[in-house]
């Protein structure tokens, strides 16, 4: 009798040991594959080794953009690396590329930074180190210092906004023309450069220096020559000054034809001529040591 009641204590022992490891095993293997899972899940979710996204109209294909490698930084921002976009119209091609990128899915704006060079195929190149570019609207916008060349003429300023075909853009201020070999044009204000039709809209305090002189005025219109590279005429309105050696002319309206080198003034027009005896008196030099040298 005593040995069947010790048989029984022993087996109720082994059962009850037997089933608090049941319950304690499932429950630190369920929570050790829970954090596992978890943590693969948000690791494909941040990481992505290539990028690609594009976007038509009509059938057909407006724009794309790819990059190296992508992080997700949330569920609509898309951090990239190395990236090259393309944007598609109708007579032109635009290859933009950058080191970085950072990608709204759904508004589908793009801001490039460090080193950014945007190239169409018909001969323009900009380059900045920042660059905003909403591919499906069609239009880029920076608040940086921007240059843009084409056809030998380079444009630069701080602060643009146009088309990506960069046919026509605005530069904000801090404006600059620069033409081989030697003409500068610069103004305080804005600039609109329409390189299809070559032409450059200038506001506010307007410099136009060659080798020939200087062109001072309110505003002015600047047409290029494409094929000499070259400016072909100046239309400058308000307090017009057009300086050529020490010799001023003043009016309200002029036009320089550059290849002729030559100005029809408009507005009561005021040439002021300095004898070399009033240029040497004005630069603080004695006239009569000056002739007596030259004798």
């Amino acid at each position: 009798m005593t040995k069947l009641i010790f048989l029984i204590l022993f087996i109720l022992f082994l059962s009850g040991c037997s089933g608090g490891r049941k319950a304690d095993a499932p429950s630190m293997s369920d929570g050790d594959a829970a954090a596992t899972d978890s943590a693969l899940n948000d690791a494909a979710q941040q990481k992505i080794s290539t990028f690609s996204l594009s976007g038509t109209e009509k059938g057909l294909k407006k724009w794309d953009i790819e990059g190296e490698s992508a992080d997700l930084l949330s569920s609509d921002i898309v951090q990239l690396s190395n990236v090259k976009g393309k944007s598609y119209n109708e007579d032109n091609v635009v290859t933009v590329t950058a080191e970085k990128g950072k990608l709204d899915q759904k508004t589908k704006d793009m801001e490039l930074s460090k080193n950014v060079v945007a190239v169409t195929e018909d001969g323009a190149r900009l380059t900045t180190e920042r660059l905003n570019w909403n591919a499906g609207e069609e239009h880029v916008w920076s608040k940086e210092f921007v240059e843009i060349e084409k056809d030998d003429i380079k444009a630069s300023g701080t602060g643009i906004s146009g088309h990506p075909n960069l046919e026509k853009m605005k530069f904000k201020r801090d404006v600059k023309i620069e033409i081989a070999p030697a003409t500068i044009v610069t103004c305080d204000g804005t600039l609109r450069i329409n390189y299809k039709e070559n032409v450059a809209y200038l506001n506010d305090n307007v410099r136009v220096k060659d080798e020939r002189g200087e062109l001072m005025a309110d505003k002015a219109c600047v047409f290029f020559d494409k094929d000499k590279k070259a400016i072909k005429k100046v239309i400058a309105e308000g307090n017009v000054k057009i300086k050529r050696g020490e010799n001023i002319t003043y009016s309200s309206e002029a036009i320089y034809y550059a290849d002729e080198g030559r100005v029809v003034l408009k507005g009561r027009p005021k040439l002021v001529i300095y004898t070399m005896d009033e240029i040497k008196d004005k630069d603080g030099v004695n006239t009569n040591k000056k002739s007596n040298k030259g004798l």
